[in-house]
């Protein structure tokens, strides 16, 4: 049965034609041979106005307990995401720079019966009408690398995204589960792997990232049409296919998949106190980087500010050496590229400030919520340094300890003469 929610755009992918299409959104949709994404019996809707979405939202949450404000909410959100049982639907983003800083253009959505709303986000009203349902707790939403989407729908419309599956947060736990070193697969990849469907529009891909402003146009090509399809109609047969391959390693990986999306949606907050993506591009600023890639001669690094962390020096990158993809690292920046796009960062020590060249207090920062934390300090300031180290440091005491008893005569000493330099003898 169709919902009356929106306009039915088409009644099978093979009947595509463009004139049941409103230009408004798209210019004309490819015909049944050429959507190799979508099944034959698959309807495609539009929502263009924030009454249809009010309505899509209400027909996708139907007989569902929508209170995202439990006082268990946080145990419900993760039980929902570990149990099979519970209902899901696909989720995915298209914009311009999508991020905190970027926008929206474009949202789809699958549900059970695999129909999908093509969500023009551009039109005033539609995302918020969607709330409800993507701040559910008890529908589960399936999305590949949600991070980015997440701070895109908190920061420009105030909406948090909850009960999430996050299909490559998943597979990193299954690889690291695997002993393998875990990275960060693509959608493509994973789509090729789980399910042997093999990637589409590679030219498309290139040319998104040549002009950055492809989805904010409108009528919207058929090219563009088919990625957006492509994107998400797979999702909900992967989610399947990861909780399959979780039940024959372990059992305890539904939950770890649970608690790895749900931290990949809170990447939201990662560095909210800066106001713009330009306070942060500072030489000394302090900021949270979330390690992404690596290769041999750099480091990649998320900071939720619409550009790209690099570590690249051969010294910051020995200090970077334990740390793993997808762990929080507090950095500091180094410098910025001249294109604005990289921000050079190096490890934080608390202890000293790499470009003040001033010795100062260690500062313990304030817990966060996301990922793992790692702190670094030196080894003059460490618990078991040697006492002798710290003789002369500006607002340090010497202590009594049981490796080394010194009096004050002893520090008081003169230094003997064969430490004297004689340099000058000469």
């Amino acid at each position: 049965m169709v919902p009356a929610f929106c306009r039915v755009v088409s009644t099978t992918v093979s009947r595509w034609s463009s004139g049941q299409l409103p230009r408004a959104l798209l210019r004309t949709l490819p015909t049944g041979g050429h959507v190799r994404s979508c099944a034959a019996s698959q309807r495609v809707h539009l929502v263009t106005s924030e009454a249809q979405g009010r309505e899509a939202c209400a027909a996708l949450t139907q007989g569902i307990q929508v209170d995202p404000e439990r006082e268990d909410g946080e145990e419900a959100e993760l039980k929902a995401v570990w149990n099979p049982l519970s209902p899901t639907v696909a989720l995915d983003c298209e914009g311009v720079r999508l991020g905190r800083f970027g926008r929206i253009c474009l949202l789809q959505l699958q549900d059970s019966k695999g129909q999908v709303l093509l969500c023009d986000a551009l039109r005033t009203g539609v995302v918020k009408a969607l709330a409800p349902l993507v701040e559910s707790r008890q529908i589960v939403k399936v999305i590949h690398d949600c991070r980015e989407d997440s701070a895109a729908l908190f920061h420009q419309h105030g909406i948090r995204l909850r009960a999430v599956f996050d299909t490559q947060a998943a597979h990193s736990v299954l690889e690291k589960r695997a002993g393998r070193e875990a990275y960060q697969a693509s959608a493509s990849e994973l789509l090729k792997q789980y399910l042997h469907i093999e990637p589409e529009q590679t030219e498309l891909k290139s040319l998104m990232l040549q002009d950055p402003g492809l989805w904010a146009r409108r009528p919207l090509s058929k090219g563009l049409v088919r990625y957006a399809l492509h994107s998400v109609s797979h999702l909900r047969q992967l989610h399947q296919s990861l909780v399959a391959a979780a039940r024959e390693n372990s059992r305890t990986s539904l939950e770890e998949f649970a608690r790895a999306s749900k931290r990949a949606a809170e990447y939201r907050v990662l560095n909210s106190n800066f106001p713009t993506a330009q306070s942060m591009a500072k030489i000394g600023t302090r900021l949270w980087a979330l390690v992404a890639s690596r290769t041999a001669d750099k480091l990649l690094l998320k900071l939720n500010a619409g550009r790209v962390g690099m570590v690249s020096t051969p010294g910051a990158l020995r200090r970077f050496k334990e740390v793993q993809l997808g762990d929080l690292v507090l950095c500091c920046v180094s410098g910025v590229s001249l294109d604005g796009r990289y921000i050079y960062l190096d490890r934080y020590d608390h202890d000293w400030d790499f470009f003040d060249h001033q010795l100062r207090p260690a500062q313990e920062p304030e817990v966060g919520a996301y990922g793992r934390e790692h702190r670094f300090r030196t080894s003059l300031f460490s618990d078991d340094v040697d006492p002798l180290l710290q003789r002369g440091l500006p607002g340090l005491q010497m202590e009594a300890t049981d490796a080394w008893d010194a009096s004050p005569e002893d520090l008081d000493a003169p230094v003997p003469e064969t430490f004297e330099d004689n340099t000058d003898a000469d």
